[in-house]
């Protein structure tokens, strides 16, 4: 079986873009996405994943961004 990239991610995650800090959870059962907050996973040269978050105004930007590519 194939072995599992690693992923890195902060412990108290903040926008990749605006850098504005998550908000904080009520509840151990509380995600983050319900709040708006998008997590996307980016290959790194390394082989690992790093997890970047996005508040939802970046969000709505990137897919945005990614919609106008000529490759999309």
């Amino acid at each position: 079986m194939a072995e599992r990239p690693r992923t890195t991610s902060q412990p108290d995650p903040r926008c990749v873009d605006c850098g504005c800090d998550a908000p904080e959870l009520d509840q151990e059962q509380t995600l983050r996405s319900t709040l708006g907050w998008r997590l996307v996973f980016e290959r790194q040269r390394d082989g690992s994943n790093k997890a970047l978050w996005r508040c939802p105004p970046c969000w709505q930007k990137y897919k945005q961004r990614r919609a106008s590519r000529p490759d999309r």
